[in-house]
């Protein structure tokens, strides 16, 4: 049976009616879906079918490299977030410590005497 890809407009052959992408589509989607970058690969199956490509050689080859780029700018996004974390986390640190410190300071001054209202 005949069928046309829903997210790429690919005709392939099909076991039953009720398959709706092409299977290395479907394949690259839940490969992107598990990497982080299904969004990069979703959009790249409505750019084939906007261009009307209908070589699966060509949209194989545009979906293996947006998967690739994809899981690339995924890894990015990962680290740019752990980094920022990172330093939202020593921020916090530095405030505390700073806080901390100020406190103790207050204290060893007011035991040595250099506040008036510690007399």
């Amino acid at each position: 049976m005949l069928a046309t890809c829903a997210r790429t407009g690919l005709k392939f052959e099909a076991a039953s009616k009720r398959v709706r992408n092409h299977p290395l589509v479907s394949e690259i989607l839940t490969r992107a879906n598990a990497r982080g970058c299904y969004q990069d690969v979703a959009a790249v199956c409505a750019e084939i079918s906007a261009q009307g490509i209908t070589e699966l050689d060509i949209a194989a080859a545009m979906l293996e490299a947006a998967f690739d780029g994809g899981v690339v700018a995924a890894r990015v996004r990962r680290v740019e977030y752990h980094a920022a974390k990172l330093d939202r986390r020593e921020m916090r640190r530095q405030a505390y410590r700073s806080e901390a410190d100020a406190e103790l300071e207050d204290e060893q001054n007011a035991r040595e005497g250099l506040y008036s209202h510690a007399y």
